[in-house]
């Protein structure tokens, strides 16, 4: 993979050895979020409430070195050299932009020129868990266009070995407390969930239709034990819950429960207050690892 360094100018910047953000680069994601909605008005009639908590938050947030060292011994270089590999790979970046600007007739802003102007921290944050978790089997609820599950699969295929295991109710139409606040609320017309991942990454690749009420539990049976469990369906208080509650028992020690949208409803609260155990949140996105499991170190 071609080196970092003429990729990811905002990362050096923003990724030093403390992990920790300086006060002005933390408050450019709540101003470029504010001027993109003033250009886009249509952004401004779909917000909603958690994006904006997500945003604020972020002024308070470590960013993904500081977050990662929270679970495995790694150093800045080892960081450094996980992001040339994702941002540094030029062939995924293109065929990811180029399907979703053939689909959606705008471009979608993959590594942008500063953390605060990409759409994609979170994908990122999705990409480096993968490399230095190492999971054998992935599961994720929630597919839609497939970002996210492209960003795991290149970590899947990155890393040599693992599988994902994707659950999505087609968006035909708006899905209240799912789709209906994004900015596109549906697939695009003839696509199926995950149309956005790049044919080499299918291979790893199992995806069920249908809602995670019905197939979550039954899938998670036939799997038994799994190493990551992502969600990002329905983003009701139940169903967040109820995912949550029966992945968490197949999840492997030393696995991680991820959430997406997090500030939707108190269910990532109430989960780690149940199992007494400290979360972590980034844009959004809440992480959990399973029994504080000791750290493992990065290859």
């Amino acid at each position: 993979m071609a080196a970092a360094a003429s990729t990811a100018p905002d990362a050096q910047r923003n990724c030093a050895p403390g992990g920790a953000l300086g006060l002005f680069d933390r408050a450019r994601l709540p101003l470029h979020q504010l001027r993109r909605a003033l250009r886009q008005p249509s952004r401004l009639r779909r917000l909603h409430h958690a994006a904006v908590l997500a945003s604020l938050h972020s002024l308070f947030e470590e960013d993904e070195l500081g977050l990662l060292r929270h679970h495995f011994t790694i150093d800045a270089p080892t960081f450094r050299r996980l992001e040339g590999d994702l941002l540094g790979d030029a062939a995924f970046r293109s065929e990811v932009e180029s399907r979703y600007r053939r689909m959606r007739g705008e471009s979608l802003q993959l590594f942008g020129a500063s953390s605060a102007e990409d759409c994609d921290r979170g994908y990122r944050l999705l990409y480096y868990l993968v490399r230095l978790a190492k999971p054998r089997v992935v599961v994720e609820t929630g597919v839609f266009d497939g970002i996210s599950s492209a960003f795991l699969l290149k970590a899947l295929a990155d890393n040599g070995s693992g599988r994902l295991c994707s659950i999505d109710l087609p968006a035909r139409q708006p899905i209240a407390a799912s789709t209906d606040k994004m900015l596109h609320d549906a697939l695009p017309a003839g696509c199926e969930p995950g149309w956005i991942v790049p044919d080499e990454l299918r291979p790893r690749w199992a995806l069920r239709l249908g809602s995670s009420a019905e197939l979550l539990a039954p899938w998670l049976d036939e799997l038994g034990s799994i190493d990551l469990f992502f969600h990002d369906s329905l983003h009701t208080f139940a169903n967040m819950r109820a995912e949550l509650d029966v992945a968490w028992r197949h999840l492997a020690e030393g696995g991680f429960a991820v959430v997406d949208d997090v500030f939707w409803n108190r269910a990532f609260r109430s989960f780690t207050a149940a199992q007494r155990q400290p979360g972590h949140v980034f844009r959004g996105i809440g992480l959990l690892r399973k029994d504080g499991a000791g750290a493992r170190s990065d290859t």
